[in-house]
């Protein structure tokens, strides 16, 4: 369960009997809201001695290292946490369908980009059952609190031996949200492999999620 493993992460990294209360009252109440989360932790939390930024999205738990560079870019004190969520509404609850693609190595070519540049790199995948015909892969950017930007993009897998797939998806100056062009440092940026539709709706995934950080500059 999602909510055990990121508890369960910072109990077995954290010392703070502050700190942990604090994160889990604040993942529980965000959790029930069903939206995407992140937290970041100040190097003198931390067993290691090293910031950390803990990502819940999808379903699923994220555990970045953060560079010095990447914690001053959040204005994260050492001995300090920070917190964001998704603000818009949590979509319905829709059926969920078999993940029949597995993917992994998930590798960006530039890990500093600007908001004109696109975000291009590639991903390994692995078909493990029966893969509908049209299928696109689905880029969320983590833009703290001003939401999540998504991207699409149509793609081919081809069935047989693990295979490897190049993507280029659209820079974050033509995003929607305003607040994309002012980003500047860390990024969340998570992919998945979803079923191509008309109607966004109904583009569910049906492969698990991969992520990674980059850095906007």
């Amino acid at each position: 369960m999602l909510k055990d493993a990121a508890i369960n992460w910072v109990r077995a990294n954290c010392s703070d009997p502050k700190l942990r209360a604090d994160f889990s009252r604040k993942l529980s109440d965000v959790l029930q809201r069903r939206v995407a989360c992140w937290f970041a932790i100040g190097q003198a939390l931390t067993r290691e001695r090293e910031p950390y930024m803990i990502h819940c999205f999808a379903d699923e738990l994220f555990i970045f290292q953060l560079s010095n560079a990447q914690s001053k870019g959040l204005m994260l004190a050492p001995d300090a946490m920070c917190s964001s969520f998704d603000p818009r509404p949590a979509a319905p609850r829709q059926k969920a369908l078999p993940r029949v693609v597995s993917i992994s190595r998930f590798q960006l070519e530039k890990p500093v980009l600007t908001a004109a540049d696109r975000i291009a790199g590639a991903v390994s995948y692995e078909l493990e059952g029966e893969v509908p015909p049209a299928l696109c892969l689905r880029l969320d950017c983590s833009l703290g609190l001003s939401g999540d930007e998504t991207s699409w993009l149509p793609i081919e897998l081809t069935a047989g031996p693990p295979g490897r797939d190049s993507f280029s998806f659209a820079p974050l100056r033509e995003s929607l949200w305003p607040l994309a062009l002012m980003h500047r440092g860390p990024l969340a940026v998570f992919l998945r492999v979803c079923i191509d539709s008309d109607t966004v709706v109904q583009r569910s995934p049906i492969s698990n999620t991969c992520g990674t950080l980059l850095d906007i500059g």
